[in-house]
């Protein structure tokens, strides 16, 4: 949800993600800490049974998360071991198993897709979901179009078109 859909949420649901908060947005926003509330409405009336997932390298949400008491997931593409998914070197951990490798099948290119692939493995062990069901969709995602659509291999290089990009 944007942050202009959670500016004036009075509920939350029961899974919530958020990936980060950067400064954006700030002609809407009277400051920047406005922007902040906004965002973390999508956990702030969550329940004790409810789970929040965050990324916890965005030392801007961690630093905004107080009197949380929901069950909390964090994820770290960096690789900090602290957190309950991470990556480290090519594979992907949950609470120390290795869960997927970056380098399987995948559409969706670039470190900031594995960590969007991240958050979604952690709602697949929350519910419980088939994890070899999982890592097929993920191999047979396909991209919208202009969005990282791959469009040919020319020499051995890939091409793609990521024309509408933000």
């Amino acid at each position: 949800m944007s942050s202009h859909q959670l500016e004036f949420m009075k509920k939350s649901p029961n899974i919530a993600i958020l990936l980060n908060i950067f400064e954006e947005h700030l002609d809407h926003y009277k400051s920047f800490q406005g922007y902040i509330d906004a965002k973390c409405n999508i956990f702030r009336n969550q329940n004790k049974g409810d789970y929040f997932i965050y990324n916890i390298d965005n030392e801007t949400l961690v630093s905004n998360m107080s009197n949380t008491n929901q069950k909390l997931l964090s994820v770290s593409v960096k690789g900090n071991k602290d957190a309950n998914c991470y990556l480290k070197d090519d594979d992907v951990y949950f609470n120390n198993e290795k869960i997927y490798s970056r380098n399987e099948k995948r559409n969706l290119k670039g470190t900031y897709n594995l960590n969007n692939i991240m958050f979604a493995l952690c709602v697949c062990k929350i519910l419980s979901l088939d994890f070899e069901k999982a890592k097929e969709s993920i191999a047979n995602f396909k991209t919208l179009p202009h969005r990282l659509e791959f469009i040919k291999n020319i020499d051995g290089v890939d091409y793609y078109d990521n024309s509408i990009a933000t």
